[in-house]
């Protein structure tokens, strides 16, 4: 009998555990993903400040850079949860301070006369583009900035062919079509593949092998806390170095950048829409430039190596 009751006991235990367990609330689990309709308009800042110093034969160089844009979105049409939208630079501000070069341009307040090397960014402001992506930010086209950029490189007097054409490379490889639809990805492309609850996490790696660093993010977003209408999550990054990136040309000079790093930070999306309301992410980065080509220039050596090292911070917020 004593056996039967402990047999009894077990069985009824077990039963109450998983009753328990099938029934106990279960944590609440939020959608996160675009939801915009046709005629919203979005007024977004975005901001880059950068701390890069590089030591070449002994001599350290620290060079300090920001620049800011201005967009405004606008959802021209919404169909098949794909939406096509046009974006507008409203505003460019940079900022640059190196050893021997000190240049700065904000279009809201512009000079008389305005360098050279930064006219092609001041032309910028009053263009548009299009950019088509779904609703869990994968961008599939980009398209304007190839024909904006063609454009300004026709207005600008460069006589040399080849200048030009290095101009016109360097130009594409930071704001070109390619290069911006990564960039763009990297913004938009946050959302998890489906519900999550507070304290869970999701992953997705980007490579970006157009620009003048190629690099591969690898990664990792944790749904911290839902304010009001408001999610705020968490983004931890790997960065590293993409093999068999193709270099940067200039000059005829080859350009290659072997960099890894990590990075973290916070963004604020709206509830309602999936609209990053805001976002902060600071990055370190460091490596090894290579330059080749340099018997062209009469150095002793084809060949130089030197380290670098970025800290850098990127925002975006939306604007009023």
């Amino acid at each position: 009998m004593n056996k039967i009751t402990k047999a009894s006991l077990g069985l009824v235990m077990g039963l109450v555990f998983f009753l328990f367990v099938a029934f106990a609330p279960q944590p609440k689990k939020y959608r996160l993903e675009l939801n915009l309709k046709k005629g919203d308009v979005f007024r977004m800042e975005v901001l880059s400040e950068q701390d890069i110093v590089q030591n070449i034969e002994g001599m350290e160089q620290k060079t300090k850079q920001s620049m800011l844009f201005e967009y405004v979105y606008e959802v021209l049409d919404v169909k098949d949860d794909i939406y096509l939208t046009q974006i507008t630079y409203e505003r460019v501000k940079t900022d640059m301070m190196s050893p021997g070069m000190d240049q700065t341009y904000d279009s809201a307040n512009p000079p008389e006369e305005i360098s050279p090397s930064l006219k092609g960014v001041a032309m910028l402001v009053g263009k548009s583009f299009t950019l088509e992506f779904k609703k869990d930010g994968e961008v599939l086209k980009l398209e304007g900035l190839d024909a904006i950029f063609n454009t300004m490189l026709d207005s600008l007097d460069i006589a040399d062919e080849t200048m030009k054409e290095t101009f016109a490379e360097q130009m594409r490889s930071q704001f070109g079509d390619e290069a911006m639809k990564k960039s763009m990805e990297g913004m938009h492309r946050i959302y998890p593949e489906k519900p999550v609850a507070i304290g869970e996490s999701w992953k997705r790696t980007l490579n970006i092998s157009s620009g003048p660093v190629p690099m591969q993010v690898q990664n990792e977003w944790t749904l911290l806390a839902v304010e009001g209408n408001e999610a705020v999550i968490g983004i931890k990054s790997k960065v590293l170095p993409i093999d068999g990136a193709k270099p940067l040309e200039m000059m005829n000079l080859s350009i290659r950048y072997e960099i890894e790093g990590s990075q973290e930070g916070n963004i604020r999306l709206q509830m309602e829409n999936g609209w990053t309301n805001e976002s902060v992410i600071n990055q370190k980065m460091g490596g090894e430039v290579e330059m080749s080509g340099m018997l062209k220039l009469g150095a002793p050596e084809d060949t130089k190596r030197w380290p670098i090292s970025f800290v850098s911070t990127y925002s975006i917020r939306q604007l009023k």
